[in-house]
C-alpha cells in the first residue's frame, strides 16, 4: 500500500511539474495528448492498482503455456497463487505441468514470507512427499536450497509490461514506470473509432558494446478501453534501432492483451494473453490465464498460508475450489513407465529375431 502511494505522489508531481514547465514555455509532458485525458487515465490506474492491493488479498491465476518453433510445439499448463496476508506475511506459488501423457507431475516452486524470514520449498517430486524448506534469508541457507525467487503473480502490473514478463518475474511493479516517468517520451495520444484512448511511449535507450554505442528506441503502444473503465487493454512493445538496416524492423516484439471486470469498486484482470516472439523470429510463445481473486473478508485468516503448514498451498486450494497435484501423490509411476519401455523394446527386439 505505502509503495504504490508513493507511486501515486510521483504521478501527481509529475502533474505538477508538468503544468510547471507549460508556464515557463517548456514542453507539457501531455503536449501530445490530443484526448485530454491520458493523465488523469494514469492517475485513475495507479489509484485502482492502490485500491486493489490496500487490503489482504489473494489471486489464482491458471492457463496454458504454449511455444510454437520452427520444428516443434509445447503446450503445459501453468498456475500462479500469491497472498498478501498483511502484517509482512506473503506466500507465492508458481506451477509449470509437464506432459500429463508421460509423468502427470506439476513442477512447483513456493516461497513463504514471514516470522522474520524467507522460507522456500522445491519443485514437488513424486519420489519426495514432502519437500525440505530452507530458510533463504540465513547465509546458511542461501544457495543451498531450492530456487527462493519464485514468481509472484502481479495482473495489473502485467497488463502494462512486456509479453514476455509473466515468465520471467509474474509481474514487476517496475513496470509503472514505462508509463508514468519522464524517460518516456508521450509521442502521441489518440481517440479510435471505438471511443478508446491510444497512447504511444518511446523511450530513447543507449547500450556501449565494445567500442561502439548501439542507440535504440524501446516504443510502447497503450489501448485504454472505454467499455472496461479506461484500463490498459493492450499493450504493445518492440525495440527499433535508430540507424542503419535494422531501423527498418521490430525487434522482440510483444504484446500483451487484458479483459477487466469490476468487483466492487475495483477493477482487475480477469483474463490476459500474453505473447512474444524470439529475435529471428524463430520461436512464438504465448501464455493464456484466467485469474481469481478474493479480498479484504472474502479473504479470512482461516485461509490464511502458515510457515508450519504441511502444503502451503492448501488454504488457497480450499479458497479457490481449485485442482493441482496434491502434496506427494505419484499420479504415475516414473519407473514403471521406464520399465515398460524398456520391455517393449526387448519384446520388438526379440520378434523381430524370431522373424
Amino acid at each position: 500500500m505505502i509503495r504504490f502511494a508513493m507511486v501515486l505522489i510521483a504521478v501527481l508531481m509529475f502533474s505538477v511539474q508538468g503544468r510547471s514547465q507549460e508556464s515557463s514555455g517548456e514542453k507539457n509532458r501531455y503536449a501530445n495528448d490530443l484526448t485530454g485525458r491520458l493523465e488523469a487515465i494514469l492517475e485513475n490506474f495507479v489509484v485502482n492498482y492502490d485500491l486493489c492491493t490496500s487490503e489482504s488479498y489473494a489471486i489464482f491465476a491458471e492457463g496454458t503455456y504454449t511455444q510454437v518453433g520452427a520444428s516443434q510445439t509445447h503446450r503445459y499448463p501453468i498456475i500462479f497463487l500469491y497472498a498478501n496476508q498483511g502484517e509482512g506475511e506473503e506466500f507465492c506459488g508458481s506451477a509449470r505441468g509437464m506432459d500429463t501423457s508421460l509423468y502427470g507431475s506439476e513442477a512447483w516452486a513456493q516461497t513463504f514470507i514471514g516470522n522474520g524470514k524467507t522460507s522456500v520449498r522445491s519443485e514437488i517430486q513424486n519420489f519426495e512427499p514432502v519437500p525440505p524448506t530452507v530458510d533463504a534469508s540465513t547465509i546458511e541457507g542461501f544457495g543451498k536450497g531450492p530456487n527462493p525467487f519464485t514468481k509472484k503473480v502481479n495482473p495489473w502490473a502485467l497488463s502494462i509490461s512486456a509479453g514476455t514478463e509473466l515468465m520471467r518475474t509474474g509481474g514487476s511493479p517496475g513496470a509503472f514506470s514505462r508509463i508514468l516517468f519522464e524517460g518516456n517520451v508521450l509521442e502521441k495520444c489518440h481517440y479510435d473509432k471505438k471511443g478508446n484512448v491510444v497512447a504511444v511511449f518511446g523511450q530513447n535507450t543507449e547500450q556501449v558494446m565494445g567500442d561502439k554505442t548501439i542507440k535504440f528506441v524501446v516504443g510502447t503502444e497503450f489501448v485504454f478501453s472505454k467499455d472496461q473503465g479506461f484500463m490498459p487493454t493492450f499493450s504493445k512493445s518492440g525495440v527499433y534501432f535508430s540507424h542503419g538496416a535494422l531501423k527498418k524492423k521490430t525487434h522482440f516484439p510483444s504484446q500483451v492483451e487484458t479483459k477487466w471486470v469490476k468487483l466492487g469498486e475495483r477493477y482487475v484482470p480477469s483474463e490476459m494473453v500474453c505473447e512474444s516472439t524470439s529475435e529471428g523470429r524463430s520461436a512464438v510463445s504465448a501464455q493464456q490465464l484466467r485469474f481469481n481473486y478474493a479480498f479484504g473478508k472474502d479473504f479470512p485468516k482461516s485461509s490464511h498460508v502458515k510457515l508450519e503448514m504441511e502444503d502451503w498451498r492448501e488454504p488457497l486450494r480450499v479458497l479457490f475450489d481449485a485442482e493441482w497435484q496434491a502434496q506427494g501423490k505419484i499420479v504415475v509411476d516414473r519407473k514403471s513407465i521406464f520399465e515398460n519401455s524398456f520391455q517393449n523394446g526387448e519384446s520388438r527386439e526379440k520378434s523381430k529375431s524370431n522373424d
